[in-house]
């Protein structure tokens, strides 16, 4: 790396690109000046390209969104003090949803900190360090240029074990010179002891697939694995599609709106119930909340060991045929499908996701918004391969997904894009439509507007909202917008928008609440604190 001689802000930047990120989304500020310069200067130095949010909680959302869909590290840069606590919404929610996304926020020069002077993010002002370190888990402060070696060092850590971290950088600290080399990654890497675990007796075997996997497994050979000995895959949340989900050995997937063969394979009571259960790279709670260890055999393995391990499996033909016939049975457990209602002026929820089923391409990724949205599109939606289906498997904060389709886009520009969200996070986080359009980004929005927040539980006066021209408010932002309000014209007016170089929002009403549709459909119990209310 040519770092001799270079400022703070050029290495770290430079940092980024080695690691892969190609985007880095911000708001610009006085406090990042040094930043944002060496971002759009000319220089033989390759460094990522600056995306301009509206909004810093909605350039953390991008960078989630960027770092899903790619696979690789997500960054947002704000300036400190205001724009840092706009921008914890997305810390906490990468945070808890295991995405590593790297903030950095700025600060006043350090001879200003205590003085009362504008917008002071030290300890002696907001203490924007001690928050982030409480919203993301890792906050350094570099308070000199010789804190970078270890900066730099703890972002890479963080990238390879999917966490956040937070990095504040003062101003005068951002153009200071580099008089030194940064030292380059030394790896650490040796051959592992591959565990001896039993695989090949057990005719109900499932691979319990986690998102801290998705990185570091050869989906290739699983998949080949997978096919010619009948094991079974079931996936966290946001490893839907590591097979596709049309596939007799996908049993679906576990957490929010469970997949029903997922959780009948977990029931211990099941006669259908796993014998033996192999996780990777799963989050150690979802365990915990699904499976019963005291009923059936659990073993971890390590995603780094995984590839070499899954290589060395045998199995011998009769329990081959003992598994197929289990799936089969299980597969007649039949996950929800759309069941079209019949609504004047509106459309179902059903009828919305059979009508992109139908139309989109089969590499199309879906970013859901929180509310009713989001439990239609994670029942209905069909992955057909990874970092295909976008959403947060716990918080589901407001305007998420508007944002994380941006960030998509960008890192999948050879893919369509889909934005499923709500008239209640339009309203949150909506401007970002101009920020699509300012980039061309040909994403398709699509508005389900049923003037409610629906999905809240309480009296009507606090879930009614006021009545909103989309189509008005979408060309007020640069973005061409069509209003359907039957099947047949949101299928017409899809099929004539896929060629669209341009990013368009499709807005419909829909039903108040999907619980209609959903009883018709799927006996999917919810058990936790929310279903009790």
């Amino acid at each position: 790396m040519k770092n001799i001689d270079s400022t703070v802000a050029e290495v770290l930047l430079a940092e980024l690109s080695n690691l892969g990120v190609e985007y880095i989304f911000l708001v610009p500020g006085a406090q990042i000046t040094p930043l944002l310069f060496r971002l759009y200067s000319e220089n033989e130095i390759k460094v990522p390209v600056p995306i301009i949010a509206n909004h810093e909680l909605a350039a953390g959302f991008m960078a989630i969104g960027y770092a899903r869909a790619s696979g690789k590290m997500g960054v947002a840069i704000s300036i400190g003090g205001p724009a840092a606590a706009y921008m914890l919404g997305a810390g906490v929610t990468a945070k808890i949803d295991d995405v590593p996304v790297l903030f950095i926020t700025g600060n006043i020069p350090p001879e200003s900190f205590g003085l009362g002077e504008f917008q002071d993010a030290s300890k002696l002002g907001t203490n924007d360090s001690a928050i982030f370190k409480e919203a993301v888990g890792t906050s350094m402060v570099c308070d000199k240029p010789d804190d970078l070696q270890d900066i730099i060092y703890m972002i890479r850590q963080c990238d390879k074990e999917l966490r956040s971290i937070h990095v504040q950088i003062p101003v005068n600290i951002q153009k200071a010179v580099l008089p030194f080399k940064i030292q380059e990654e030394i790896s650490d890497f040796k051959n592992p002891i591959l565990p001896e675990l039993d695989f090949h007796q057990k005719t109900r075997t499932i691979f319990l697939i986690g998102q801290k996997a998705l990185r570091l497994i050869d989906v290739n050979l699983l998949q080949e694995v997978v096919r010619k000995y009948s094991v079974a895959i079931v996936t966290d949340m946001k490893s839907r599609g590591i097979l596709s989900e049309t596939e007799i050995e996908c049993l679906g997937y576990i957490g929010f709106n469970s997949d029903i063969r997922a959780l009948e394979v977990f029931n211990p009571q099941s006669h259908l119930a796993a014998e033996k259960i192999f996780t990777v790279g799963i989050n150690d709670k979802l365990i915990l909340q699904y499976i019963n260890a005291d009923k059936v055999e659990v073993c971890k393995i390590d995603p780094m060991e995984f590839n070499s391990w899954i290589y060395k499996l045998t199995t011998d033909k009769i329990v081959v045929n003992e598994r197929i016939a289990w799936l089969e049975e299980v597969n007649k457990l039949d996950p929800p499908q759309p069941n079209s209602l019949h609504i004047h002026n509106k459309i179902s929820y059903s009828d919305l996701i059979s009508v992109l089923k139908e139309i989109m391409p089969k590499d199309t990724i879906y970013c859901l918004e929180a509310g009713q949205i989001r439990r239609a599109g994670s029942i209905f939606i069909t992955s057909y391969f990874k970092r295909s289906l976008l959403q947060s498997e716990t918080l589901s904060p407001m305007g998420l997904g508007i944002c994380s389709s941006i960030g998509a886009q960008l890192a999948k520009a050879s893919n369509k894009v889909v934005c499923l969200t709500g008239d209640g996070s339009m309203r949150m986080n909506g401007i970002e439509l101009a920020t699509a359009a300012r980039y061309h980004l040909p994403i398709i929005f699509i508005l389900c507007d049923n003037k409610s927040y629906a999905s809240v539980k309480g009296p009507e006066q606090a879930k009614d909202l006021p009545y909103i021209n989309w189509e008005l408010y979408a060309k007020s932002l640069g973005i061409q917008s069509y209003h359907v309000n039957n099947k047949m014209d949101f299928s017409n007016t899809l099929k004539d928008t896929l060629l669209n170089n341009e990013p368009i929002l499709i807005w419909t009403e829909v039903p108040f609440l999907l619980n209609d549709e959903l009883q018709k459909t799927t006996k999917i119990e919810y058990n936790n604190w929310l279903s009790a209310i």
